[in-house]
């Protein structure tokens, strides 16, 4: 899982992978509902230069207001002398850090691994 997109109110989470590791992923959105971050959407990003797809990793990649979508504008001063701690929405920072540790949590006490190819 990565998140290069800003830490904006969470919406949930863009995912690569087989079609049963989805299914898995959207259950654990499910347990987002709280904090708005149920949606499991196509499109995980590599993190690692593009080799942990072909080697069938699955990749999740937070997705937030501010960064994706048509009120997106984070990548307005993405990596430029503005892009400060400062400018960050509390709310939306604690919410973002509560969605990776669930997802991160339930994936890690799952029985067996999240299936890839």
């Amino acid at each position: 899982m990565e998140s290069d997109s800003g830490n904006f109110q969470p919406v949930g989470f863009g995912f690569t992978g087989v079609p049963a590791a989805k299914v898995i992923m959207q259950q654990i959105g499910a347990l987002m509902t709280s904090i708005g971050a149920t949606s499991i959407t196509d499109g995980g990003a590599d993190t690692d230069n593009g080799f942990l797809l072909p080697a069938g990793v699955p990749l999740a990649s937070l997705q937030s207001t501010g960064s994706d979508g048509p009120n997106a504008y984070y990548f307005y001063f993405h990596h430029s002398n503005a892009d400060m701690l400062t400018h960050m929405n509390k709310t939306g920072m604690i919410n973002s850090i509560a969605a990776y540790a669930i997802m991160s949590y339930v994936l890690a006490d799952m029985e067996k691994r999240l299936p890839n190819k």
